[in-house]
């Protein structure tokens, strides 16, 4: 709220933050706060941006959100362009993914981030797997006219991966969509956030927390809860147990500050 009103008192064409952040000002938004608070574009970083709080996002500002990839060791990797696309800065990385077998990963299938950094005279990194990130990418031309090395998909970390029975993995990306999917099907933003936590490979927690100035307007909580039973049992599979629950908050990770969107307590490799 404090940030919100610093906002609303400068004049703003650009506003940067990381999903979370952008989430909560979002939300503050839709309540009426930030009168004054109409940047022209908005930029995401720092974590996976799923496409609930994308559209959350936009639906708020009313206005076009770009996401931008980049590390701590790495820095800055790749930007989303006007047309959603992601494209690599190979002007100050070359970017590498691997299978589990270490050898290339072929175009458009998952494999392990491998940076290689061109500038900084520090510490050089050279070929450096320590970000655990998953990528996906692709050599379909984009018609924005960049053309550098493009991703198809920035799949999040390999800890994020949700295992299956089976032992193959999914990205968080294919079920933080089905929030936004659902509330679509029913015209709705009554999920304020949501938290999917894999316990085991047998079970997977969807915790859900419902905006109070939404509860009463369209569909009830109690059917939503249950379209995102079926939708997340549909994508998952009959072989896990999905236990989706209504909560008054979601705990903030103490490393990062923000809520997890998805996170997995099963060990993993990229298949």
């Amino acid at each position: 709220e404090d940030i919100m009103k610093e906002l609303n008192h400068v004049s703003q064409d650009f506003l940067g933050s990381d999903p979370n952040m952008l989430r909560q000002l979002s939300f503050l938004k839709n309540k009426g706060s930030g009168k004054d608070v109409d940047p022209l574009k908005i930029f995401s970083s720092g974590a996976v941006l799923d496409p609930y709080t994308r559209k959350y996002v936009e639906n708020a500002f009313q206005v076009q959100v770009a996401d931008m990839y980049g590390t701590t060791e790495g820095g800055p990797l790749a930007f989303e362009c006007c047309q959603g696309k992601y494209h690599v800065h190979s002007d100050f990385v070359y970017l590498e993914s691997l299978d589990k077998d270490q050898k290339p990963a072929s175009n458009d299938t998952p494999g392990n981030l491998i940076v290689t950094k061109l500038y900084g005279g520090g510490t050089p990194i050279i070929r450096y797997t320590g970000i655990t990130d998953v990528i996906t990418k692709t050599d379909k031309p984009c018609t924005c006219g960049v053309t550098t090395q493009t991703l198809k998909k920035i799949e999040g970390r390999i800890t994020d991966l949700l295992v299956l029975p089976d032992g193959s993995t999914l990205s968080p990306l294919t079920v933080t969509g089905i929030p936004a999917k659902t509330m679509e099907k029913f015209n709705s933003f009554k999920i304020k956030q949501f938290q999917i936590i894999q316990h085991d490979i047998h079970n997977i927690e969807v915790k859900v927390t419902i905006d109070e100035t939404q509860r009463t307007i369209g569909i009830p909580v109690k059917q939503l809860l249950q379209e995102l039973q079926y939708q997340f049992i549909k994508k998952i599979g009959q072989n896990v147990k999905i236990n989706v629950r209504e909560t008054p908050g979601i705990q903030k990770d103490v490393r990062t500050d923000y809520v997890q969107v998805v996170t997995s307590h099963v060990k993993k490799t990229v298949d």
